[in-house]
């Protein structure tokens, strides 16, 4: 094989990195293994793995010119070709294409890899490489802190007129960083009057949590306005950094609304920053409370109640949710109804029913939010900027189109749709200025809406609900005028809001985010936050509830289709590998030996409990199952629910018996045959005893 020209003896390097990865490439691209011999400052030699073969490289520092020199260099015999291999010389090379590459994924990297250089890597030498590119970029995570806190600054000193704040606690020590660009304080006068609000956990060495602020323009886009990272919990104290933040970056009047989920002490930082201002609540948490303590039959009442127009229609969903569950219909009535019922909300609340904008922006940094601080939020600012860029390109583009409308695309469809909805309607004139206007809903009833073309305010336009709350033309409207021969221009100019129009859309993404260059030299120093070290694994996901869960046959004794019933919930019970027993581990267990070949046959891991044939060997579950079968004996139906066998237990055991021991029993018998479980009730199966 032939050397690569670049390589070749009195070849000249300023730097030894320069020099190793000149050497890598020249490995990789002939595919010769070399092991490295020697590497210090000013020496690196290397030389074939291969038997007898005097293939050898030789780079020293030269003591005249300080430069690096190829001093020697044999090449290398002709071996027959075989796959590429790894060493730890060609290191280097796939470090530097790991950082070309970015902030990617370990499969990703490793799939570019091989179509670049045709290299099998593992998993683990490909994240070794990852680990080296980002201290090559951002330097040791140690001094992350103090580099985050010049990035900072030079990004406000680039983007003039944003706002930064870098917060330390009393011995010096980083306590968190927040940033408002020049291009998101400009974009809030322009996009709808609803901030999100929302903090997630970081899953880096350091933990902490991130806050971010977002809203929404006139295309439904996301426009993230500010981000916070703090290395404290999500507390009041640290909402009402981040809200104080907020209220001196931004100019945010009264009637400005904010939507979050109301967790862990925001609503009381709320009250305390911006009291004027209304709270908005999540209707999505709301639903998914309800139906943890109510059932998900009431969650669904949630929704329905959210957008109750008008009062009278709120008082009949209350009457219905009551006559399901009284206990809901008093949870949900006392509740802030003005936060997320829209008949109450006092001022328009623009389709914003859940925090989900701030949802989704916690998910594309899911994989970011892994990473050191820097790292986050250079990789923040780098998305701003590509969203910025774009959405200002096909803003310009519909802007200067030649059908001029006021709407933007999306708008304009629904618009439309009123339009065309509009034209089916019946429309009365009571007088100049007041129509009434009857529809069919649901093909038989029918509804009469009262609209108001010379109304004061937005609010008495038409009773429906929908110009107060979203400040857009609805359906009566459109029909109303639809009567009086205008056209859709004419209400597109005077009943649809400016955050829907295009003009609102390009002035919301005019000023670009510049993104600048990590520095490297450091002014002051910051030390890091203190370390909480957490036992295990950092955990990624949540982890969820478990249900016990059984598909049985809907009728004992017919073939019918199969359903999944849920019994109860219950927390998984850590049990020993030898002895099947809870309370202590296989380390500590007292027990001798392992277990035998028969007792393993005999155990049912499962469900976690020791059985042999249909006879228990815990004593207590063997109890268990005999006073359950006595109690079936008297019945004449056969069948009992689960809840009734509970009520007998309690009645007849002089010591008080867990319900969640008189499943696990019931489960076991149903194991064997001997009782069938369906619809939350017990049907009796065998008829003796053993």
């Amino acid at each position: 094989m032939n050397a690569i020209e670049n390589l070749e003896v009195s070849r000249e390097f300023t730097t030894m990195s320069e020099a190793k990865l000149e050497v890598s490439k020249y490995l990789l691209t002939n595919g010769i293994k070399m092991s490295v011999i020697a590497c210090t400052k000013t020496d690196y030699r290397l030389k074939c793995n291969k038997r007898y073969c005097p293939a050898f490289i030789k780079i020293s520092m030269s003591r005249k010119s300080g430069l690096y020199v190829v001093r020697n260099m044999v090449h290398h015999k002709k071996h027959k070709k075989r796959q590429k291999k790894y060493c730890k010389a060609m290191k280097p090379y796939l470090i530097h294409l790991v950082t070309e590459n970015g902030l990617l994924k370990c499969s990703e990297h490793k799939h570019i890899i091989f179509q670049q250089t045709s290299l099998h890597l593992t998993d683990r030498i490909v994240r070794s490489c990852m680990k080296l590119s980002k201290e090559t970029i951002y330097g040791m995570e140690k001094n992350n802190f103090s580099i985050l806190c010049e990035y900072l600054a030079a990004l406000c000193k680039e983007n003039v007129g944003s706002s930064c704040l870098i917060k330390k606690d009393e011995s010096n020590r980083f306590y968190g960083c927040f940033l408002a660009p020049s291009a998101s304080i400009h974009a809030l006068k322009h996009v709808r009057p609803v901030i999100s609000l929302d903090a997630s956990h970081l899953k880096n060495k350091w933990k902490g949590n991130l806050f971010f602020a977002s809203a929404k323009d006139s295309e439904d886009h996301i426009v993230p306005l500010a981000f916070g990272l703090v290395a404290d919990t999500e507390n009041k104290e640290s909402w009402e950094i981040f809200l104080k933040f907020l209220k001196t970056s931004f100019e945010i009047n009264d009637n400005m609304m904010f939507i979050s989920d109301k967790d862990k002490g925001i609503l009381p930082a709320m009250n305390n920053i911006f009291p004027q201002n209304n709270h908005l609540s999540c209707t999505f948490h709301i639903s998914q409370n309800v139906k943890g303590r109510f059932g998900k039959e009431v969650s669904k009442f949630v929704n329905s109640l959210s957008v109750c127009k008008s009062e009278m229609a709120f008082l009949n969903e209350m009457e219905k949710l009551k006559s399901v569950n009284t206990d809901a219909f008093e949870y949900i009535s006392s509740l802030d109804l003005k936060a997320f019922v829209d008949c109450y909300v006092p001022d328009g609340r623009f389709d914003f029913y859940t925090s989900n904008i701030s949802e989704s922006l916690n998910g594309t940094l899911f994989s970011s939010r892994k990473e050191s601080y820097l790292v986050l939020a250079n990789h923040i600012v780098m998305k701003m900027s590509t969203w910025f860029a774009k959405r200002f390109q096909k803003s310009t583009k519909m802007y200067n189109a030649k059908k001029r409308h006021k709407l933007t695309k999306s708008n304009k469809k629904k618009l439309k749709k009123n339009w065309e909805a509009g034209e089916k309607m019946k429309v009365t004139p009571i007088s100049e200025v007041l129509f009434l206007v009857a529809y069919n809903h649901d093909g038989n009833k029918t509804i009469k809406q009262r609209v108001n073309i010379n109304a004061n305010t937005i609010n008495d336009v038409c009773k429906c609900g929908v110009v107060r709350q979203f400040e857009f033309a609805c359906a009566h409207v459109c029909a109303v005028f639809y009567y009086l021969g205008k056209s859709i221009k004419y209400v597109e100019r005077k009943y649809c809001s400016y955050w829907y129009t295009r003009e609102a859309l390009k002035s919301t993404y005019e000023i670009p985010i510049v993104d600048v260059s990590i520095p490297t030299t450091v002014k002051d120093e910051i030390l890091v936050p203190k370390l909480v070290s957490q036992r295990g694994r950092p955990k990624e996901k949540r982890i969820k509830n478990k249900f016990w869960a059984r598909s049985v046959n809907c009728i004992p004794g017919s073939n019918d289709v199969k359903e999944k019933i849920h019994l109860k919930k219950y927390k998984p019970v850590r049990r020993c590998r030898k002895c099947n027993r809870t309370g202590h581990n296989i380390r500590t267990c007292s027990k001798n030996g392992d277990i035998h070949k028969k007792d393993k046959e005999c155990c049912n891991f499962s469900t976690g409990f020791h059985m042999e044939g249909c006879v228990f060997n815990d004593q207590k579950y063997l109890e268990l199952r005999n006073q359950i079968y006595e109690i079936f004996k008297d019945l004449k139906e056969g069948y009992m629910d689960v809840d009734q066998v509970y009520e007998r237990f309690e009645g007849s055991s002089k010591s008080p018996i867990l319900m969640e021991d008189i499943l696990k029993t019931i489960l076991l018998m149903e194991n064997h045959n001997e009782v069938m479980v369906a619809d939350n009730t017990v049907y009796f199966v065998f008829s003796g005893s053993e």
